[in-house]
């Protein structure tokens, strides 16, 4: 005996069409709440300027095109790789992590909008350096320092080819050679 043949059941075109628009509707509500709360801020911020200046006219500032920020930045390992050739290049002289942030940003052509879009690009070239400590390519020559003022940071260099500042330390030390290690400045700290 043949067992009957059992239809199966496919969500309808209209149920699908109804999710649809359900997850829409729920967007375009959390855009418009994004939408008025940057319209009371430019409210504000015109009220400040009015008050600061009575005849002027806050309309006739020009609008800043917004860029997001890129994420992509091509295949993977490729802000890794950048980072190091950015090191590579400036060897043997360190780089800290602000400048070389800078430099590997200049380089990818890259442009912020708001400095917390500036902060987590110097953490995400902080994580490409950190790799590139693991895999052997570069190393720390100052650790940063922050909270209280002064404020010093890292200071990272290219390592490949190049001995690390302990090695040398041990071999003048073999050698019998007198020596003092004196820090180094940072080329610009505030960079």
């Amino acid at each position: 005996m043949a067992l009957p043949r059992m239809r199966r059941r496919r969500p309808s075109t209209f149920v699908g069409l109804a999710e649809m628009r359900a997850r829409l509707a729920g967007e375009v509500q959390q855009r418009q709440l994004l939408l008025a709360e940057a319209q009371e801020a430019l409210d504000d911020c015109d009220r400040t300027i009015l008050r600061l200046h009575p005849n002027g006219d806050p309309g006739r500032i020009p609008a800043i095109q917004y860029q997001p920020v890129r994420l992509h930045i091509g295949r993977r390992g490729a802000l890794r790789g950048t980072v190091m050739d950015v090191l590579r290049e400036h060897s043997p002289n360190p780089l800290t992590t602000p400048k070389l942030a800078a430099l590997v940003q200049e380089r990818l052509k890259i442009r912020f909008t708001s400095n917390k879009e500036r902060i987590s690009w110097v953490h995400s070239v902080n994580s490409a350096l950190r790799v590139g400590v693991n895999r052997g390519q570069a190393e720390r020559t100052q650790r940063g320092t922050f909270g209280a003022p002064p404020q010093i940071p890292t200071m990272w260099r290219w390592k490949s080819g190049v001995k690390s500042l302990e090695m040398l330390a041990a071999e003048m030390d073999a050698a019998g050679f007198a020596y003092e290690y004196v820090k180094a400045e940072p080329e610009d700290a505030t960079a």
